[in-house]
């Protein structure tokens, strides 16, 4: 609260919260009280990580050289608000020599922000998060797989997918059969070549 020449307050909040929504009322000590009541309506973004498909996922596996697609939504988002992504608790930037490019976009009153990496390696693998301030975060646990995969710890190790990625090429009609028995009720997705194979 701060008082400002030559009869006015002010009251600042700062970082607003969604707690501080409420009915805040300004009083004039007269007789009769004069009274101006607001209520402050404090509207919390949501944010999310998509898989190509538009799926909100939590886990995601993607064959090595395939192109990793990421997309975070966040609704509302006003314009000037900007979105990152981490890897492992690292800002990522574009790098073209990399093959890692993140694009950003206004859409339906919110903000869309794509991460893809070309040509994923083993080394793509780990924790991704999308972040819009200091709170507001969504985080996916990308798999980078090279070849079968017998064992992969989903949920701080409490739960495992077992051969999250068998892939088996049959020579008549070039078949592919993907198998990914989960284990958990959990979100996931399954890409080769930036298609989904579930």
């Amino acid at each position: 609260m701060n008082f400002e020449q030559p009869n006015n307050w002010k009251l600042q909040i700062r970082y607003v919260q969604k707690r501080d929504e409420g009915l805040y009322e300004c009083q004039v000590s007269t007789h009769p009280p004069k009274i101006k009541r607001v209520f402050l309506s404090v509207t919390v973004p949501k944010i999310e990580i998509r898989d190509p498909r538009g799926m909100v996922v939590n886990y995601a596996y993607y064959r090595v050289d395939s192109t990793v697609g990421l997309q975070c939504v966040v609704v509302p988002a006003a314009p000037s608000r900007s979105v990152w992504w981490r890897k492992d608790g690292d800002v990522i930037s574009t790098q073209p020599q990399r093959g890692i490019r993140v694009d950003s976009s206004m859409v339906a009153g919110g903000l869309t922000t794509w991460l893809h990496i070309a040509r994923a390696a083993v080394e793509d693998s780990g924790n991704y998060t999308c972040a819009a301030g200091d709170t507001i975060t969504a985080h996916v646990r990308v798999h980078v797989l090279d070849g079968e995969s017998s064992v992969f710890p989903v949920a701080g190790g409490e739960h495992f997918l077992r051969k999250a990625l068998a892939l088996s090429l049959h020579a008549v009609g070039g078949a592919a059969v993907a198998k990914c028995p989960a284990l958990i009720d959990t979100r996931l997705s399954l890409f080769t070549d930036a298609s989904s194979l579930v």
